[in-house]
């Protein structure tokens, strides 16, 4: 039942794709391609205004390594829709940690699968579904290690805690 849910929410996030950008891209949409060209380009870490940027690299530097081949764009829409499918299911896993109840992990998936701002931001250029990624991850990594404390666990925990957005 699981593969279900997640299968409907790639698919939601990939239809919502083409909707989302009627008008064209958003301003930071904008702003993290021009950040990404301007890496594979060798101009740096700057902004639309020449400037040293002052975002999080993380998620620029991502679209940096996309940026080099042909059609990059719809790579990116494609990884932030994987990305959303990932929200829907590291949901489902904090779900069933917390409750222990596969039919309450399921709705909890399931209402992941279906919520418009989280689809509609997993088809978007933007930080916040890869962040939701690391937030998720790092809860996870956080419960693991207070489960089973461990030097690797510990430090898996940090990297994944420390991500700033």
């Amino acid at each position: 039942m699981l593969w279900l849910v997640l299968a409907g929410a790639l698919l939601w996030r990939l239809a919502l794709v083409p909707a989302t950008h009627v008008g064209g891209y958003t301003s930071d949409e904008k702003e993290y391609i021009h950040m990404a060209t301007g890496l594979v380009e060798g101009r740096g870490f700057v902004d639309s205004n020449g400037d040293r940027a002052v975002r999080a690299p993380l998620f620029p530097g991502t679209l940096s390594l996309l940026a080099r081949f042909p059609a990059w764009i719809w790579v990116g829409h494609l990884l932030g829709a994987l990305l959303g499918t990932l929200v829907v299911y590291l949901g489902y896993v904090v779900a069933w940690k917390m409750l222990h109840d596969e039919r309450g992990a399921l709705f909890a998936a399931a209402i992941l699968a279906v919520h418009p701002g989280l689809a509609i931001y997993a088809g978007l250029l933007q930080t916040e579904t890869l962040y939701t990624v690391l937030l998720l991850s790092s809860l996870l990594a956080a419960a693991r290690l207070q489960e089973d404390p461990g030097t690797v666990r510990g430090a898996l925990a940090g990297l994944l805690g420390d991500w700033r957005d």
